[in-house]
């Protein structure tokens, strides 16, 4: 176990290390955990303010993936504190071409499969890190990055031993307040085709699970160029991969989505 520290920043008092007062950080709450890797503040709009908790193992990883079986949680800041909100218990895939079938991997990457120890997890297993990003549609989405073996295992060891998960996106369900595998619909792109709000009791039709083969993924970043939404992948065995996301077409995934 461990736990997720939140600090708060008063002004004015005395600080030891400056000998003024120019205020310090005090402990203002300690969230219960599980080896948590990450910690990732944002708000949602007029939704409110979050927390993402990348609980990601129970133990040191020595072959057996059930050290992973644990997931990530969603606090809400409440006016005074954070909250439990979601519990995120989606199921994860393993990746196992470990490898961009389209497009091929740059001639100087070395593409090394892992072989596919096991199917699926109940749970975003070995979550490492939290995105949160909004499109130019402004839909609110949150990515979590996603890996098995410990930090300092290089890669042949790692891959001789397990796949890793495909990492993770998550859709805002502005109905439900919750975030969800992949909308059908997002609210301004059915405005645009119907002429009206799109309806609650058909936003779930069709809706998919989103997974990218990102290896031993350790980070995200999103950034928006003009009207695109680039992810930026730092993965320890892929290195930097970019992908240009548009909700309803996302390429690079070779059709998978």
């Amino acid at each position: 176990g461990s736990v997720a520290m939140v600090w708060e920043h008063v002004p004015y008092l005395y600080n030891h290390l400056l000998q003024a007062r120019a205020g310090r950080f005090e402990l203002r709450q300690s969230i219960p955990a599980q080896g948590v890797s990450a910690v990732h503040p944002f708000r949602v709009g007029d939704d409110g303010y979050f927390l993402a908790v990348a609980n990601r193992q129970t133990a040191p990883f020595t072959g057996d993936i059930a050290v992973y079986s644990v997931s990530p949680q969603l606090l809400k800041w409440n006016g005074t504190m954070f909250e439990l909100y979601q519990t995120l218990e989606f199921a994860s895939i393993p990746d196992e071409t470990s490898y961009f079938p389209d497009p091929p991997p740059a001639p100087n990457v070395s593409a090394v499969p892992g072989p596919p120890t096991w199917t699926s997890l109940s749970n975003l297993a070995g979550a490492t890190s939290f995105t949160y990003f909004q499109d130019v549609d402004g839909e609110h989405y949150l990515l979590v990055a996603q890996s098995f073996c410990d930090p300092l295992t290089n890669r042949s060891a790692c891959s001789s031993i397990v796949s890793q998960p495909q990492s993770t996106i998550l859709q805002w369900d502005t109905t439900e307040k919750i975030f969800t595998e992949m909308l059908a619909w997002a609210d301004t792109l059915y405005e645009e085709v119907h002429g009206e709000p799109v309806h609650p009791e058909i936003r779930r039709y069709h809706q998919a699970a989103l997974r990218m083969p990102m290896g031993r993924a350790l980070r995200f970043a999103a950034a928006t160029v003009g009207e695109e939404v680039l992810l930026v992948s730092s993965s320890a065995d892929k290195g930097a991969v970019v992908i240009r996301f548009v909700f309803n077409t996302a390429p690079g995934f070779g059709g998978a989505f």
